[in-house]
Parts: C-alpha cells; sequence; structure tokens
C-alpha cells in the first residue's frame, strides 16, 4: 500500500471511532457518572471500608473532579466518621457529579437537543483530565511517595482516554452547532475609527449573557487551578513573590492560569465552560473561520483594567479588538425551561453552602 492509502485508512478509522464515540456518548456518560457516585460515597466511608474494594472501585471508576476554593472553607461541608474528629470535603465535587448524571438524563430524554449541561460537564471533564495528567505525570518523573508508579501510570492513562473522548465529543458537537440568524441582511457594525464596517449575520449575546460568563468562567478557572498552586515549587513560589509582590502574587497566578483556560477552550471548541450553560459560542465578525490570532487577541485584551465590563457598551472592547463576538446558538424550547431550573437550583445550592459556612467562620 502507498503511503496515501495508509494515511487514508487511518483517516477512515479514527472517523469511524469518532462517530462510536459521538454515537455513543450518553453509555459513556452515564457510566462515568454512576461510577463516579459510588467511589464518591465509598470514599466518604474510606475510614471504615476495606481498602482493597476502594482500589477496585478506584480502577472501574471515572475519576472526580476536585473542585476546590483555595483550600477555603466556604464550599466545604464536614462530618463525623469516627469518634476522634470530623472530615471536611469539597461541597462542590459531589454537586458536580449529581450534575452531571442529572446532565446525562436529560441529554438523553431530550433526544440530545438540550445538551447545555451535558457539554458544561463534559468540558470541566476535559479539563480536569488534562491538567491531571500533567500533575501526575510531574508526579511520575519525580517519584512522588504516596505513589506507586503502576498505579500512577494507570491513571495517567485513564486520564488520557477521558480526554480524548470529551475532545471528541465536544468537538463533533461545535462542528453540528447552528447559530440563531438574524432576519434580513444582518446588522452593519463599526468595529474600529476607520469607517470599516463588519455585516454580523448571527444574534449577539445578550449583556447579561455575557456577564453570566465572565462570572461563571472566573469562578471555575479558580477551581479548577487553585489546589495546583500548592504543588508548584516552593523556590518558584518565593521567587515569584519577591518579584511580584504579596500584592501581585495572585494576579500573577489567575493571569497564567485564565490564559490557558480561555486560549484552550476557545481554540478548540469556539466556547467556555461559561458559554456552555448560556448556550453561546465565539463567532468571527468577518467571514470565515476565527483564527488563532483572533483567540490570543482576545485573551490577552481582558488585561486591560475594567476591559471585562465594556460588553454593556455596544460592542465589548476584547470584541471589538479581535473582530469576534458571542452569539446565541439555537436551543429546543421544551427543554430549555428544565435546564435553566436545574442549574438555577444548583446555583443556590452553592450559594446557600457559601452562606452558611460564612456565617460559620465569622
Amino acid at each position: 500500500m502507498s503511503e496515501v492509502e495508509i494515511k487514508s485508512l487511518k483517516n477512515i478509522n479514527m472517523n469511524r471511532i469518532q462517530n462510536i464515540i459521538y454515537n455513543n456518548i450518553f453509555y459513556i456518560a452515564l457510566y462515568c457518572s454512576i461510577t463516579s457516585i459510588i467511589f464518591y460515597i465509598a470514599a466518604l466511608f474510606s475510614k471504615t471500608l476495606p481498602e482493597k474494594l476502594l482500589d477496585v472501585l478506584s480502577v472501574f471508576s471515572v475519576s472526580t473532579i476536585d473542585l476546590t476554593y483555595f483550600q477555603l472553607d466556604f464550599f466545604t461541608f464536614s462530618y463525623y466518621i469516627t469518634d476522634t474528629g470530623t472530615i471536611t470535603r469539597s461541597a462542590l465535587t459531589p454537586l458536580f457529579i449529581i450534575l452531571f448524571f442529572i446532565g446525562t438524563l436529560l441529554y438523553s430524554v431530550s433526544k440530545k437537543k438540550e445538551h447545555r449541561i451535558f457539554n458544561f460537564c463534559f468540558s470541566l471533564l476535559f479539563m480536569a483530565s488534562l491538567t491531571s495528567i500533567i500533575d501526575n505525570t510531574i508526579g511520575l518523573i519525580l517519584g512522588r511517595e504516596f505513589y506507586s508508579y503502576p498505579l500512577l501510570a494507570f491513571y495517567i492513562f485513564k486520564s488520557i482516554i477521558i480526554v480524548f473522548i470529551s475532545f471528541v465529543y465536544l468537538q463533533k458537537c461545535y462542528q453540528q452547532k447552528q447559530l440563531v440568524l438574524l432576519e434580513g441582511e444582518g446588522v452593519r457594525v463599526f468595529l474600529n475609527n476607520s469607517g470599516d464596517v463588519s455585516v454580523l449575520k448571527h444574534e449577539r449575546a445578550s449583556k447579561w449573557q455575557r456577564f453570566v460568563h465572565y462570572i461563571i468562567d472566573s469562578f471555575l478557572i479558580i477551581m479548577l487551578f487553585s489546589k495546583y498552586t500548592f504543588f508548584m515549587p516552593r523556590a518558584f513560589m518565593i521567587e515569584l513573590t519577591a518579584m511580584f509582590g504579596d500584592r501581585f502574587y495572585g494576579f500573577i497566578l489567575y493571569f497564567i492560569a485564565s490564559t490557558i483556560y480561555y486560549v484552550l477552550f476557545e481554540t478548540l471548541f469556539k466556547t467556555t465552560p461559561g458559554k456552555y450553560l448560556m448556550n453561546t459560542s465565539v463567532i468571527n465578525y468577518k467571514e470565515g473561520k476565527i483564527s488563532f490570532g483572533q483567540i490570543v487577541a482576545r485573551t490577552l485584551s481582558r488585561r486591560i483594567p475594567f476591559e471585562a465590563f465594556s460588553f454593556f457598551g455596544a460592542v465589548g472592547l476584547h470584541d471589538r479588538l479581535s473582530s469576534t463576538t458571542v452569539a446565541k446558538q439555537q436551543s429546543d424550547k421544551t427543554y430549555e425551561n428544565g435546564a435553566k431550573f436545574i442549574l438555577a437550583l444548583f446555583g443556590l445550592f452553592v450559594l446557600l453552602i457559601a452562606i452558611m459556612n460564612f456565617s460559620n467562620i465569622f
């Protein structure tokens, strides 16, 4: 066989694998969510259950997303497991697992028409597994004492599978998404002072949706990346503090994490987890696909002071500088209100947990 034929055969096999994953994503998600629930409940009673049982569950379950908030107590709960004291765990992790399970059922009931919660959960699973691969690989190289090499290598392999499945599914969703078209020929938009005009043909996300994007994504960036700051070399942390001072230390870490977050998601999927929940995505004002340079321009322009609130104007600053905007995707009205109710309920749970812990702390 020639190289062209071999390459063509590989592409056919890869497309076949991708189609199998996409067509069976409900069963994959159901397995992931149920095993995560079982393993999380078992982990709560890890002091009383046999160690071999926990090892078996760890092998067959999908690693849960450990959502923390800089090791603060605002989103935690405590419970008694022994007579000697209590154990404190993140309350955000079980909430995510339950949301993943409910989102999976809604995805099936709606016949794949309502997938905002489903996509949101897979996007977090993608990001958490990707960072876990990097962290565990570093642990494998450095030889961390609390891991055995075979088990650590297995966890890395399992995370790679999760990343691949999540990537394939989210990419397929992006390729099949339909944007809400504007009536007529569209809207003429001035993007700069030179008088250049672009014609927007799709309905833009509302100002309140853009605000919700900002709040959710900022919250998720901290939750997904905060725990890894404690694994950084102490010498690097000291050097960073000495260079920028205590005042800008957190800002530098957030700058690095948010840059990775926005560039990665908007490059690969043209959206972010926050935009998944609002059923919106990033589009080009001009004809054609968004370039990587435009994504970088969007991300870096977010560093301009108070830029995050510029979208309350006619055109947001990072939209204007990158010639991009955020547009609405079509949704099924039959199940849309149900998804919004579920999200509002979970948001209320998170808020109540924070308020209760805040009152206990102070």
